[in-house]
């Protein structure tokens, strides 16, 4: 094999599997952290509008019984794994690791954030025959 081929699909492997890292969600979240929303919201302070033009539309909206509108940001941030990749190989084992965050925002009467909570958990998507569960 010539060494032009031989680069060739070196540059289609490593550009197939950079492009394949995946985010499903609210994308504003992909950059943001625990500590970039603290100096973002401030309980009692910031509005519902003001919400709405850093962060954009909530994932989910919900009234709890109180009354209060709860908005819900969330984003997971997948890798897929290597041998998701190689054919047939998928077929028995492929999955991908990532990070999901969230980010729960509670209004008060006035619309003012009353509460906020960031999390931030590991996730693992598994599927194909053999998927192990932890």
């Amino acid at each position: 094999m010539n060494n032009n081929l031989k680069y060739s699909l070196f540059l289609i492997l490593s550009f197939t599997i950079l492009q394949s890292c995946t985010s499903t969600g609210n994308s504003v979240l992909v950059e943001e952290n625990k500590e970039s929303i603290v100096g973002k919201l401030q309980q009692g302070t910031t509005t519902k509008n003001q919400v709405y033009t850093i962060l954009g539309d909530p994932i989910e909206t919900a009234f709890i019984a109180d009354g209060q509108e709860v908005w819900t940001y969330e984003v997971s941030k997948l890798k897929p794994f290597l041998r998701n990749f190689i054919p047939y190989v998928s077929l028995i084992s492929s999955g991908a690791n990532g990070i999901r965050q969230q980010l729960t925002i509670r209004f008060d009467e006035n619309d003012l954030v009353d509460e906020y909570r960031w999390n931030e958990s590991e996730i693992q998507l598994r599927s194909g025959i053999f998927t192990q569960v932890n």
